[in-house]
């Protein structure tokens, strides 16, 4: 129990594509229906948004520093990483994995893991009201930029469908949220909506698995060996984006709270939107969902010891990123 508690999410993600992959021409009537999928995608992020607390927003203005930096990394160092990367992966994924380069940060998890690590939540909740804020430009423009040699990306269409169903419920959420009884209860609640709000991503990669089975032919689906070397080259990604997060955010001197903030929030991206864009530019989804359970699974390893290692300079009395 204490298993599934854990990794109930990437069991789910698993299940997913596995559902998605074999029952894809069962799940058509319901993958087809392209007002559902909106749906999911905007309850989504308004219930991950609704729990932002207003506060962290005007914190943005006044002390921004090192969530701009993570942002720098988030839109910037990462997909310049990634667009290297991008010959060593096969040709049937790579527009996919491009597409990982654009999406912004994570809503949830970069808090919660940075929190996790003794780090400044603050930082990675200003990088992600930051980063979604501007997706809706950025990702269209850093995904056209990628791969508009090998898939057409329409741009315009992309900024007004991310602007509707990704910065439109966002400030519906904060707009709601601004009443004092609304804001304590969804902050109360946050957990609770965060697990419906996973539960509907886990929704969008089934339809999108199943959409992406009907509509590539049998010579096109990759296979296992492709499938390990993507996981790698996540993982190759994944920490090094971190790592050089964090070195940037050392060599300006911020706070080792602030460096965690900075390597885990830039270098973390969510799962939603890149499936909305995958979806819409029909390529594949599964660059994406691997990205997302790779950075899962090592930022739980590398908050552990970043708090292993605050309480050990806690002990020999060197400020901690808790006491920072």
């Amino acid at each position: 129990m204490l298993f599934l508690q854990k990794y109930w999410f990437l069991l789910g993600l698993a299940s997913a594509i596995f559902l998605g992959h074999f029952f894809a021409s069962p799940l058509q009537p319901v993958s087809d229906q392209a007002w559902l999928r909106n749906a999911i995608v905007m309850s989504v992020m308004f219930l991950m948004a609704l729990p932002l607390p207003l506060a962290t927003i005007l914190e943005t203005v006044r002390r921004p520093w090192a969530s701009l930096l993570a942002t720098a990394v988030n839109f910037g160092l990462f997909p310049l990483v990634a667009w290297f990367l991008a010959p060593t992966v096969d040709p049937l994924v790579r527009a996919g994995f491009l597409v990982v380069a654009a999406t912004p940060c994570t809503l949830a998890s970069a808090a919660v893991w940075t929190r996790r690590a003794h780090g400044n939540d603050v930082t990675a909740l200003m990088t992600t009201v930051i980063t979604n804020t501007l997706s809706f430009v950025l990702t269209p423009l850093i995904v056209y930029l990628l791969i508009r040699e090998s898939a057409e990306v329409p741009f315009i269409d992309m900024v007004i469908k991310l602007g509707l169903l990704v910065l439109l419920p966002m400030l519906v959420a904060q707009i709601v949220a601004a009443r004092k009884s609304v804001g304590k209860w969804a902050t109360q609640r946050k957990r609770s909506l965060s697990t419906i709000a996973q539960v509907g991503l886990l929704l969008m990669v089934l339809l999108g698995t199943s959409q992406t089975m009907l509509k590539l032919p049998a010579d096109q689906i990759p296979r296992l060996l492709s499938i390990a070397g993507l996981i790698g080259i996540c993982c190759v990604l994944h920490v090094f984006v971190l790592v050089s997060g964090l070195m940037l955010a050392r060599s300006l001197q911020f706070s080792r709270a602030n460096q965690i903030a900075v390597a885990i929030a830039g270098s973390q991206k969510t799962l939603m939107i890149g499936l909305l864009v995958c979806i819409q530019l029909n390529v594949s989804l599964l660059p994406m969902v691997i990205y997302h359970a790779v950075q899962l699974t090592i930022d739980t390893f590398v908050a552990d010891r970043f708090r292993a290692r605050g309480f050990t300079d806690l002990a020999s009395g060197t400020p901690s990123a808790a006491t920072e």
